[in-house]
């Protein structure tokens, strides 16, 4: 379903297929960074999905890497803008993030998409700290029974600084793993 769809539009490659979690890089961007195309089961409800992914300071908890997480700005019930910084191995800079989330959903099918879009200049650099000059994230989020969940999620980033493109494809596959794998 999914994988075949994204395999008609790019070129993608199964990095990781493990505890019902599949995550593909692909190529075919216009840029050097290759996107990360993941998709998994959770049990869960909807409203329990959206305060998950609404309570930011709690991304420490479960997104890879992440060690500082704050919102900035509260727009309404489901749109902010928040801050997230992300722990880098050493010789590299840890990296930050501004992202502007929106949720959306249907109200008939009731299936939502998160849409995350960075947003750099929102706020100053802060000293030691890269700041990720683009990324896109979208989530798919489709009701299959009660308290399950399919999501299928699309990421765009380019991390910035001295990471070679080589380095940051070949192990891209790793951060929406363990972070979907955490919030499973």
């Amino acid at each position: 379903l999914f994988a075949n769809g994204a395999l008609c539009q790019e070129k993608c490659e199964l990095k990781k297929d493990q505890n019902s979690i599949k995550v593909f890089s692909c190529t075919g961007t216009n840029s050097k960074f290759n996107s990360i195309k993941a998709s998994f089961e959770i049990e869960a409800t909807a409203p329990q999905l959206v305060a998950m992914v609404m309570d930011i300071t709690g991304y420490t908890k479960w997104q890879y890497k992440t060690i500082n997480a704050s919102i900035l700005k509260s727009i309404g019930h489901q749109e902010l803008i928040y801050y997230v910084e992300i722990l880098s191995p050493w010789p590299v800079s840890n990296r930050d993030l501004v992202v502007h989330l929106r949720i959306e959903q249907d109200s008939i099918t009731k299936k939502m998409q998160f849409h995350c879009r960075g947003i750099p200049d929102y706020i100053p650099a802060k000293e030691g700290v890269i700041r990720v000059p683009m990324s896109r994230s979208t989530w798919h989020v489709e009701p299959i029974a009660n308290n399950k969940l399919k999501i299928e999620y699309t990421m765009e980033i380019d991390p910035s600084g001295s990471v070679p493109a080589w380095l940051m494809n070949q192990l891209s596959a790793e951060g929406p793993y363990e972070s979907f794998f955490a919030l499973k």
